[in-house]
């Protein structure tokens, strides 16, 4: 791996495992520390939820406690049991299955694919990765990951451009933003305009 040091390595590794995962790339060996790997094995198996003394937590399919008791509640689809999902929706907030908090409160939880969530607060809505970084912040009405190599966010009607990273590719003063056989289509208020993408991220 290059450039070990930088302070960016640990994100795109982040990134890249993540992306791996939803291209159903084999990940590649040089990425994997010892946390993703961790990662890995902890969300392989299927866990249940618990409720004692008015709380709820989670256990996996051995019995084994993974987390104890002290949600006041919990996403209304995992009562039925067979949870797979890695990011969990709790009264107190997004929590990874590694114990990561994600958020401190609870929200309206999307899951976009390719590492990336929708989060939705009230009617502010958010981009956030599975690894804990904010893409946006704030304000947008909704987001998207378009064909696995951007991010869309729209306000008022109008869409966005923005790199997986997070950084803004073309403004929010679209109509709307597709992408067909490589190319992005550009709709505006009175014509259509194209842009070539390169066939890698």
């Amino acid at each position: 791996m290059i450039f070990q040091k930088n302070s960016y390595v640990h994100r795109a590794r982040n990134f890249l495992f993540y992306l791996a995962q939803d291209d159903v790339e084999k990940i590649p060996v040089d990425i994997l520390t010892d946390s993703l790997k961790k990662v890995i094995a902890i969300n392989r198996g299927v866990w249940v939820p618990i409720y004692k003394n008015g709380k709820y937590g989670f256990m996996d399919s051995r019995g084994v406690e993974t987390f104890a008791p002290q949600f006041e509640s919990i996403k209304e689809e995992y009562k039925c049991g067979s949870i797979k999902d890695d990011i969990l929706i709790t009264s107190a907030g997004l929590i990874s299955r590694s114990g990561i908090r994600l958020t401190h409160r609870a929200a309206v939880v999307t899951d976009l694919g390719y590492g990336f969530l929708k989060v939705a607060d009230s009617s502010d809505v958010k981009i956030l990765h599975k690894s804990g970084v904010w893409l946006t912040d704030g304000g947008l009405q909704d987001a998207g990951v378009l064909n696995g190599r951007f991010l869309t966010a729209r306000i008022n009607g109008l869409v966005g451009l923005y790199s997986l990273v997070g950084r803004l590719l073309l403004p929010i003063a679209w109509s709307s933003i597709e992408m067909s056989e490589g190319v992005i289509i550009l709709t505006g208020w009175a014509r259509r305009h194209f842009a070539c993408l390169p066939s890698s991220r």
